[in-house]
C-alpha cells in the first residue's frame, strides 16, 4: 500500500455553544463498533467522567448531535472551528491526535484517475479550515 498522510489533527472536547454551564450533560460519543478509534480509546481510559448516553456511528452524527443541545463529547478540531453552534473546552488530561491518510494498492501508482485524486485531495482537504485561515489574514 501507498500512504499520503492528508492531515494531522487533534480531537477537542466539545459542547453546544447555547449552553452555559455543560455540567449534568450527557456523553455524545461513538458505538461500540468504534472502541478502536482515538477518541473512543480517551473515553475508555476516562470512563470515571465519560459516561455516555447516547452513542452514533459517526463523528458528523457526534457533531450534529451536540451542536443540537444533546450533550459534550470529542470531535476533530476543524469541526469546532468551523462551527459557531459549537464551542470548546480544556481538559486536564490530553486529548488524542490523529492523522489521516489515504492509501492505494502500489499498482495505481501511475494511473492519472488515482494521481488526480489524490492531488486534489492534498490541495483542498479542510476546505473549511483553510477558508477560515484566509479570512483571517485578510482582515489583518
Amino acid at each position: 500500500m501507498i500512504g499520503i498522510r492528508l492531515q494531522n489533527f487533534e480531537f477537542v472536547l466539545t459542547y453546544p455553544s447555547s449552553r452555559q454551564e455543560i455540567t449534568g450533560l450527557p456523553w455524545v460519543r461513538l458505538n461500540e463498533q468504534h472502541q478502536g478509534l482515538p477518541s473512543e480509546r480517551w473515553n475508555g481510559a476516562e470512563k470515571a467522567t465519560c459516561r455516555s448516553r447516547i452513542a452514533t456511528d459517526s463523528y458528523l452524527s457526534v457533531m450534529q448531535l451536540i451542536s443540537a443541545g444533546n450533550g459534550i463529547g470529542l470531535v476533530p478540531d476543524f469541526v469546532v472551528r468551523s462551527n459557531p453552534l459549537l464551542g470548546s473546552q480544556k481538559t486536564e488530561t490530553s486529548l488524542p491526535q490523529w492523522s489521516l491518510w489515504l492509501l492505494y494498492q502500489p499498482q495505481l501508482r501511475k494511473s492519472p484517475l488515482a494521481r488526480t485524486f489524490s492531488d486534489y485531495l492534498k490541495e483542498n482537504w479542510l476546505p473549511p479550515v483553510k477558508a477560515i485561515s484566509r479570512a483571517a489574514n485578510s482582515i489583518e
